[in-house]
């Protein structure tokens, strides 16, 4: 820092929960819960506080299973962490029709047009700023033909 030389040190360690359950036949889901957290530290002479942060994604993606033919996929993701108060959720869905060779899909990504996230970062030495434009919604009709 400022031509000298300045002891550093970073660490993260992240944990994974993953849940698979079909309670029914007609019914499966799969939760997950991932968490990071990352710590950073400088060694100078009137050097803050470390500060530790975490960030979290949960998602649940449920599968209903109407008929052989028919299936729908409901997929969410929610993401925070402790640095700032966003919360963003994401959620996606399908709708599948399948006859014998064919199948018929209608696929909506990012239904709640979420089309931007914003993250604020601060420790201290700097202050960062993250805003990312996203897709905005989107509705597609599939067809897939096997020979």
């Amino acid at each position: 820092m400022e031509d000298e030389v300045t002891d550093s040190r970073a660490n993260s360690t992240s944990m994974t929960l993953q849940i698979n359950m079909e309670p029914a036949r007609i019914l499966n889901f799969n939760a997950r819960s991932h968490a990071t957290r990352g710590r950073s530290q400088l060694t100078y002479e009137g050097a803050q506080q470390t500060i530790t942060s975490w960030s979290f994604e949960h998602s649940l993606d449920v599968n209903i299973l109407f008929s052989e033919a028919w299936r729908l996929q409901w997929t969410n993701r929610l993401t925070h962490d402790n640095r700032t108060d966003l919360v963003t959720y994401f959620a996606d869905a399908s709708l599948t029709y399948t006859w014998k060779r064919w199948m018929f899909q209608l696929v909506g990504h990012n239904l709640l047009n979420k089309t931007k996230v914003s993250a604020i970062y601060l420790s201290d030495r700097m202050r960062q700023s993250a805003v990312s434009d996203l897709r905005p919604r989107e509705l597609m009709a599939k067809v897939n033909f096997s020979f």
